[in-house]
């Protein structure tokens, strides 16, 4: 008796540890091109201290191949998501977000060239989704050699997407004319 009560509790004990210690996160989902509402799509440009997106325009590009090609090119608006937002994980110390969504009409344009790929039967593959982030520096002591510029993005009620862009390092020709920020 006294056996089976020391292996229940070694048991008891061994599942207790068991959900107690570090939990992993569920993996990151990529976007799904044809079923996520990239209308309602939040895109976060995660930099460092000391560089920034320009004032002005900052566009994405949304291309569908296959029998009759679609391209839409919208413009970002920076988006007021606290809501949405709150899929994304907090910045990184010395790093901020700048979130950007798209305004009424690209959204009916975005959702539009979806329901055309998914009635042309489409795959994700022949959807894409293009983004250059247009940034300027703010100070002039920025190493621009160890910058690296991730693109996060969030959907409403959704879990945790992986980045279009993952730390990234600026690209070295265009970072050599970096323009300071206004």
């Amino acid at each position: 008796m006294r056996q089976l009560i020391a292996g229940f509790s070694v048991a008891l004990l061994l599942a207790g540890c068991a959900s107690f210690g570090p939990s992993t996160p569920p993996p990151l989902r990529t976007l799904d091109y044809l079923h996520d509402d990239l209308g309602s799509l939040l895109i976060a440009y995660d930099l460092p201290r000391g560089i920034g997106p320009v004032d002005g325009p900052q566009t994405v590009s949304f291309d569908i191949a296959g029998p009759t090609p679609r391209h839409v090119k919208a413009a970002l608006a920076q988006a007021d998501a606290d809501e949405v937002a709150g899929n994304l994980p907090p910045p990184a110390s010395g790093r901020a977000y700048y979130l950007y969504d798209f305004g009424p009409p690209d959204q009916t344009a975005i959702r539009a060239a979806q329901q055309a790929a998914r009635a042309g039967n489409l795959q994700n593959t022949d959807l894409k989704l293009t983004l250059a982030p247009r940034l300027c520096r703010s100070e002039a002591t920025v190493d621009l050699k160890q910058v690296t510029v991730s693109v996060l993005v969030a959907l409403p009620g959704g879990r945790a997407l992986a980045p279009l862009i993952d730390h990234q390092l600026l690209d070295q020709s265009s970072a050599a004319s970096l323009p300071a920020c206004s």
